[in-house]
């Protein structure tokens, strides 16, 4: 293919001095001393458009005239020996770097470029390295991803990198530079991505090297011929040679301070005994080493904190703090090794690992943070959840499931609610004697095939305490017969009073969502003269499918309280006939709602006959297989403030059903999309 070299000019001074107040802000000109000096650091970036950039991103918020002056200074510093093109580039962007000031800000900034040119790196997979590497220098694993995100953002602010739909990236001018700086100091040798077929010869390993990656190569074989003299190495990258299969006992023989060893996603069957004599190691990652089968003897890893061996075998050590074991193979965790755990913070044991036997586990876990686990049995769920009273974790995943249950986990048809807190119950048995016990800060509640549960009443003991539930599905639980069953007309379930998404799937003896017991029997869920203040009135989003026998979804009572509703969707309710039920006066709500009513063959009206639209604006409507939809109460006002964004999808009933009003179907037209 031809390629043409295309000259590009430097910005003119006009240019360069816009381009830097872009990425500075317009304030600091409000600062008069600061005229001359930003002109000179505008000159000094010769018209280059990254280096001004990043060198406005360093000095962004910044007014102080002496720290300007320091900055013209360093900048004049960095760029006095010029000897060619890319070193004019480099020693300018080094000016950014040094203002970054923390020396391990700079350490994770240095970090990037161990991976390949323009690799979209993890957010998450960048911090655990970082913590590993100790440039995170914080007790609690939860402040570590803290100043880890904070660091991120403050690298991008500045310029140094650049975000990414999955991740982060680093242009590969900056790269250069990070390895520019690096060639000043300790030594990094980085091959990743580059097709290697085999390493280096140990000719090539340098005994100053503390950083070697070779991730992400077709490496297969490590012989006995290489045996490398690093005794300063620190980080050795390996991950993503899928043919990477045998490693000889003489390549670990001269890296006594190797911290990180990264093996993950490679054929490896078996680890070499040598590595049993890496005292100083810290972070061992074998995760997705599919055909490992042997472990040397980890004895004297006094020092290893992480382990991560998911989808792979296991061997348990002392001080760790980040313990994956979600793996088919991993059957029974040892008594004995319950004092070793005092220490962890992050353990996962979830889906694969449903067959675990972990007696007595949570007394040895006083310091964890974040957990991820899969219960066999409610009683031993139960227990957890007692014995952790008063502790909170930052992050949990708690399953509880026979050991043959399937399901998705991870499901991502839910709303992402961070920091994680969620509970799964499928095919339990769930009894008002024999509830399950929730913890107080539960953030979501899914529930599956727990056929003998009545109403949400039976879940938990705590219920009234958990009050910080935003996200609630239930789905094909058989004797659901409503979402809450009130004793009486004073109680009030205050767990549902931050409660944003409620998902109903399948429920076939569904009948109301709220049910009240009274004296006087009455024809609806909820009497007419009962004030519900509060019930229900964060939701945003409701999902209603696939419940057979529910013929009315929401008494006026409860409608009136749905003030931020902005999405129904009601599918596949063969008895529904009425979506709002009738109200004593007429009143409409502010909320901009989008309506999804699909297959629903008794649906007659989307109100009483006495009532209205619940929303003032809907911004989509979809009704769609209501052949009996006989009424629609929409009035034009209700369109009045709407702008050309709503959209009014629209099936065969259009021609037969009943307008409320005589120019309400004229007026609808322009926002009509025939289906």
């Amino acid at each position: 293919m031809d390629c043409k070299t295309v000259k590009v000019h430097p910005l003119s001074n006009e240019e360069s001095m816009n381009l830097f107040l872009v990425h500075t802000g317009h304030g600091v000109l409000k600062v008069p001393s600061l005229e001359q000096i930003l002109g000179d650091i505008v000159r000094e970036c010769n018209g280059l458009p990254l280096a001004i950039a990043v060198t406005a991103g360093s000095m962004k918020g910044i007014y102080d005239v002496a720290e300007w002056r320091n900055a013209l200074r360093e900048l004049r510093d960095h760029v006095r020996s010029v000897k060619g093109t890319n070193d004019e580039i480099y020693r300018r962007l080094k000016f950014s770097f040094n203002h970054l000031g923390d020396f391990n800000i700079q350490n994770c900034f240095i970090y990037f470029s161990l991976y390949l040119e323009d690799y979209i790196i993890p957010r998450m997979e960048l911090i655990e390295y970082w913590i590993d590497e100790g440039f995170l220098e914080i007790v609690s694993r939860q402040q570590s991803y803290d100043r880890g995100v904070t660091i991120l953002n403050r690298l991008v602010n500045n310029c140094l990198l650049e975000n990414a739909t999955s991740g982060v990236k680093m242009h590969d001018v900056m790269r250069d530079t990070a390895l520019y700086i690096k060639r000043l100091g300790p030594r990094f040798m980085i091959k990743a991505g580059t097709g290697l077929k085999e390493l280096p010869s140990t000719q090539e390993w340098k005994e100053d090297f503390e950083r070697v990656s070779f991730m992400m190569n077709k490496v297969s074989d490590i012989p006995p011929s290489l045996s490398p003299n690093c005794e300063n190495l620190l980080t050795l990258l390996l991950h993503n040679n899928k043919s990477l299969g045998r490693i000889s006992e003489s390549f670990f023989q001269h890296m006594h301070s190797l911290s990180i060893l990264d093996l993950s996603y490679t054929y490896i069957q078996q680890l070499p005994n040598s590595m049993s004599n890496l005292e100083k190691l810290n972070a061992l990652v074998l995760r997705g080493c599919e055909m490992l089968r042997y472990l040397p003897s980890l004895e004297k890893l006094k020092a290893l904190r992480k382990l991560d061996l998911r989808d792979t075998g296991l061997e348990m050590l002392a001080n760790l703090t980040y313990l994956d074991l979600a793996t088919k193979s991993l059957k029974e965790l040892p008594i004995a090794i319950l004092p070793w755990l005092s220490c962890m913070q992050c353990l996962i044991l979830y889906v694969e690992s449903y067959t675990v036997k972990m007696d007595r586990l949570e007394a040895g876990l006083r310091k964890l943070e974040i957990f991820e686990r899969w219960f066999i049995e409610l009683l031993d769920f139960n227990t957890y959840c007692k014995s952790i009273k008063g502790q909170r974790l930052a992050s949990y995943l708690l399953v509880v499931a026979p050991a043959e249950a399937k399901f998705d986990a991870e499901s991502s048809q839910f709303p992402v609610l961070l920091p994680k807190k969620e509970v799964i119950l499928s095919e339990c048995h769930i009894q008002r004697e024999d509830p399950a016990v929730l913890l107080t800060d539960l953030k979501v509640l899914r529930i599956s095939k727990c056929h003998n549960v009545r109403s949400l009443n039976d879940i938990s003991l705590f219920f009234l305490q958990t009050n910080e539930l935003r996200l609630c599905s239930v789905e094909d639980c058989k004797g659901i017969e409503s979402v809450l069953d009130l004793p009486s007309s004073s109680s009030l379930c205050s767990s549902f009073e931050k409660l944003e998404y409620l998902w109903l799937k399948r429920l076939d003896n569904l009948r109301v969502l709220v049910k009240i017991e009274h004296k006087i029997e009455t024809s609806v869920s909820i009497p007419k003269s009962l004030p519900l203040p509060g019930i229900f009135s964060p939701l945003k989003s409701i999902l209603i499918k696939g419940c057979s026998n529910i013929k009315q979804l929401f008494p006026f009572e409860l409608a009136h309280n749905l003030q931020n509703l902005e999405k129904l969707v009601v599918c596949e309710c063969w008895q529904m006939e009425e979506i709002i039920g009738p109200k004593k006066e007429e009143e409409r709500k502010k909320a901009r709602t989008e309506f999804i009513l699909k297959n629903l063959p008794m649906l007659k009206s989307l109100c009483s006959s006495s009532g209205t639209m619940i929303c003032k604006s809907p911004m989509e409507i979809q009704v769609l297989e209501c052949r009996n939809l006989k009424r629609m109460p929409l009035y034009p006002s209700l369109f009045q403030d709407t702008d050309q964004s709503t959209t009014f999808f629209i099936g065969e009933w259009w021609e037969s059903v009943e307008w409320d009003h005589p120019n309400a179907k004229q007026d609808l037209l322009p926002y009509l999309v025939m289906l």
